[in-house]
Protein backbone atom coordinates (compact mmCIF):
# COMPACT_ATOMS: atom_id res chain seq x y z
CA UNK A 1 0.00 0.00 0.00
CA UNK A 2 1.44 3.41 -0.90
CA UNK A 3 1.40 6.29 1.59
CA UNK A 4 -1.41 8.01 -0.32
CA UNK A 5 -3.71 5.00 0.08
CA UNK A 6 -3.88 5.10 3.88
CA UNK A 7 -6.87 6.85 5.42
CA UNK A 8 -4.90 7.82 8.54
CA UNK A 9 -1.35 9.03 8.99
CA UNK A 10 -1.24 7.58 12.50
CA UNK A 11 -3.13 5.40 14.97
CA UNK A 12 -2.75 6.32 18.65
CA UNK A 13 -2.73 3.34 21.02
CA UNK A 14 -3.14 4.14 24.72
CA UNK A 15 -4.57 2.91 28.00
CA UNK A 16 -7.98 4.48 28.65
CA UNK A 17 -7.07 5.82 32.09
CA UNK A 18 -5.73 9.18 33.25
CA UNK A 19 -3.29 10.68 32.56
CA UNK A 20 -2.70 8.44 29.50
CA UNK A 21 -6.05 9.46 27.97
CA UNK A 22 -5.16 13.16 28.35
CA UNK A 23 -1.79 12.57 26.64
CA UNK A 24 -3.58 10.80 23.77
CA UNK A 25 -6.11 13.63 23.45
CA UNK A 26 -3.33 16.26 23.44
CA UNK A 27 -1.31 14.34 20.85
CA UNK A 28 -4.33 13.74 18.62
CA UNK A 29 -5.16 17.44 18.51
CA UNK A 30 -1.50 18.52 18.18
CA UNK A 31 -0.91 16.28 15.17
CA UNK A 32 -4.18 16.98 13.36
CA UNK A 33 -3.93 20.76 13.74
CA UNK A 34 -0.22 21.10 12.90
CA UNK A 35 0.60 23.25 9.88
CA UNK A 36 3.76 22.12 8.12
CA UNK A 37 6.21 25.03 7.56
CA UNK A 38 5.92 26.58 4.09
CA UNK A 39 9.58 25.81 3.28
CA UNK A 40 8.83 22.10 3.64
CA UNK A 41 5.56 22.32 1.71
CA UNK A 42 7.52 23.90 -1.17
CA UNK A 43 9.80 20.85 -1.09
CA UNK A 44 6.81 18.54 -1.59
CA UNK A 45 5.70 17.77 1.96
CA UNK A 46 1.96 17.95 2.69
CA UNK A 47 0.66 21.13 4.33
CA UNK A 48 -1.10 19.06 7.00
CA UNK A 49 -1.25 15.47 8.15
CA UNK A 50 -4.19 13.32 7.20
CA UNK A 51 -6.48 12.21 9.98
CA UNK A 52 -5.13 10.58 13.12
CA UNK A 53 -7.03 7.60 14.52
CA UNK A 54 -7.88 7.72 18.21
CA UNK A 55 -10.57 5.20 19.01
CA UNK A 56 -12.66 7.46 21.25
CA UNK A 57 -12.85 9.97 18.38
CA UNK A 58 -13.14 7.68 15.37
CA UNK A 59 -15.25 4.70 16.41
CA UNK A 60 -18.97 4.70 15.78
CA UNK A 61 -21.31 2.83 18.07
CA UNK A 62 -20.67 -0.66 16.77
CA UNK A 63 -21.26 -4.25 17.73
CA UNK A 64 -17.87 -5.11 16.21
CA UNK A 65 -15.32 -2.89 17.94
CA UNK A 66 -12.42 -5.26 17.31
CA UNK A 67 -13.21 -5.17 13.57
CA UNK A 68 -13.24 -1.37 13.61
CA UNK A 69 -9.95 -1.25 15.52
CA UNK A 70 -8.41 -3.68 13.02
CA UNK A 71 -9.64 -1.53 10.13
CA UNK A 72 -8.11 1.55 11.81
CA UNK A 73 -4.76 -0.24 12.16
CA UNK A 74 -4.80 -1.46 8.54
CA UNK A 75 -5.65 2.07 7.33
CA UNK A 76 -2.87 3.79 9.35
CA UNK A 77 0.68 4.45 8.15
CA UNK A 78 2.14 4.76 11.67
CA UNK A 79 1.31 3.44 15.12
CA UNK A 80 2.05 5.73 18.07
CA UNK A 81 1.95 4.05 21.49
CA UNK A 82 1.50 6.20 24.63
CA UNK A 83 3.86 4.47 27.09
CA UNK A 84 3.61 4.59 30.87
CA UNK A 85 3.74 1.84 33.52
CA UNK A 86 -0.06 1.57 33.19
CA UNK A 87 0.10 0.28 29.61
CA UNK A 88 1.86 -2.94 30.62
CA UNK A 89 -1.41 -4.49 31.82
CA UNK A 90 -3.35 -3.52 28.67
CA UNK A 91 -4.04 -6.58 26.55
CA UNK A 92 -5.71 -4.31 23.96
CA UNK A 93 -2.67 -2.07 23.43
CA UNK A 94 -0.42 -5.13 23.26
CA UNK A 95 -2.75 -6.69 20.66
CA UNK A 96 -2.69 -3.46 18.62
CA UNK A 97 1.12 -3.46 18.49
CA UNK A 98 1.21 -7.16 17.57
CA UNK A 99 -1.39 -6.65 14.84
CA UNK A 100 0.54 -3.69 13.40
CA UNK A 101 3.66 -5.87 13.31
CA UNK A 102 1.65 -8.62 11.55
CA UNK A 103 0.83 -6.03 8.89
CA UNK A 104 4.58 -5.78 8.21
CA UNK A 105 5.04 -2.24 9.49
CA UNK A 106 7.70 -2.87 12.14
CA UNK A 107 9.54 0.31 11.17
CA UNK A 108 6.42 2.48 11.50
CA UNK A 109 5.92 2.10 15.26
CA UNK A 110 6.80 5.04 17.52
CA UNK A 111 6.56 5.28 21.31
CA UNK A 112 5.72 8.38 23.32
CA UNK A 113 7.23 7.83 26.77
CA UNK A 114 5.22 9.77 29.35
CA UNK A 115 6.34 8.21 32.65
CA UNK A 116 8.68 5.63 34.08
CA UNK A 117 11.70 3.96 32.58
CA UNK A 118 11.45 2.20 29.23
CA UNK A 119 11.89 -1.18 30.95
CA UNK A 120 8.70 -0.59 32.98
CA UNK A 121 6.72 1.39 30.39
CA UNK A 122 7.32 -0.35 27.04
CA UNK A 123 5.12 -3.29 26.15
CA UNK A 124 7.13 -6.43 25.39
CA UNK A 125 5.62 -6.37 21.88
CA UNK A 126 7.24 -2.95 21.33
CA UNK A 127 10.68 -4.37 22.03
CA UNK A 128 10.57 -7.55 19.99
CA UNK A 129 9.64 -8.78 16.54
CA UNK A 130 8.36 -12.35 16.46
CA UNK A 131 8.49 -14.24 13.20
CA UNK A 132 7.74 -17.82 12.26
CA UNK A 133 10.44 -19.30 10.03
CA UNK A 134 11.23 -22.75 8.71
CA UNK A 135 14.48 -24.22 10.06
CA UNK A 136 15.52 -27.79 9.36
CA UNK A 137 12.06 -28.51 8.01
CA UNK A 138 10.24 -27.33 11.13
CA UNK A 139 8.46 -24.10 11.83
CA UNK A 140 10.05 -22.19 14.72
CA UNK A 141 9.46 -18.78 16.21
CA UNK A 142 12.36 -16.35 16.12
CA UNK A 143 12.42 -13.33 18.40
CA UNK A 144 14.43 -10.30 17.37
CA UNK A 145 15.06 -7.68 20.05
CA UNK A 146 14.45 -4.12 18.82
CA UNK A 147 14.62 -0.71 20.39
CA UNK A 148 11.53 1.30 19.48
CA UNK A 149 11.78 4.88 18.25
CA UNK A 150 10.60 7.06 21.11
CA UNK A 151 9.77 10.64 21.91
CA UNK A 152 10.01 11.50 25.60
CA UNK A 153 7.88 13.89 27.67
CA UNK A 154 8.86 12.67 31.13
CA UNK A 155 9.33 15.49 33.61
CA UNK A 156 12.78 17.05 33.80
CA UNK A 157 13.99 19.82 36.06
CA UNK A 158 15.65 21.76 33.22
CA UNK A 159 12.67 21.85 30.79
CA UNK A 160 9.04 22.80 31.11
CA UNK A 161 6.32 20.30 30.24
CA UNK A 162 5.22 22.62 27.46
CA UNK A 163 8.70 22.59 25.90
CA UNK A 164 9.00 18.79 26.28
CA UNK A 165 5.65 18.28 24.57
CA UNK A 166 6.57 20.66 21.76
CA UNK A 167 9.84 18.84 21.05
CA UNK A 168 8.13 15.43 21.27
CA UNK A 169 5.45 16.59 18.83
CA UNK A 170 8.15 17.70 16.38
CA UNK A 171 10.01 14.37 16.74
CA UNK A 172 6.84 12.43 15.98
CA UNK A 173 5.96 14.73 13.08
CA UNK A 174 9.45 14.36 11.60
CA UNK A 175 8.99 10.57 11.57
CA UNK A 176 5.52 10.76 10.04
CA UNK A 177 6.44 13.39 7.47
CA UNK A 178 9.78 11.76 6.63
CA UNK A 179 11.92 14.81 7.27
CA UNK A 180 14.78 15.50 9.68
CA UNK A 181 13.86 16.57 13.20
CA UNK A 182 16.47 19.33 13.13
CA UNK A 183 15.10 20.75 9.86
CA UNK A 184 11.61 20.84 11.31
CA UNK A 185 12.78 22.39 14.58
CA UNK A 186 14.82 25.12 12.83
CA UNK A 187 11.93 25.98 10.53
CA UNK A 188 9.64 26.11 13.56
CA UNK A 189 12.00 28.54 15.27
CA UNK A 190 12.05 30.79 12.20
CA UNK A 191 8.29 30.64 11.94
Amino acid sequence: MSDEEYEYDAFISYRHVEPDRSHAMWLHKALETYKVPKDLVKKGFPSRLKKVFRDEEELPASADLSGEIDRGLRESRFLIVICSPRIISSIWCDAEVKRFRELGRHNKIIALLTEGEPSESFLPSLCEIRQHVIKDGAEVEEIEAVEPLAADIRERPDQSQRELKHLAKLRLLACILGCKFDDLRRRELRR
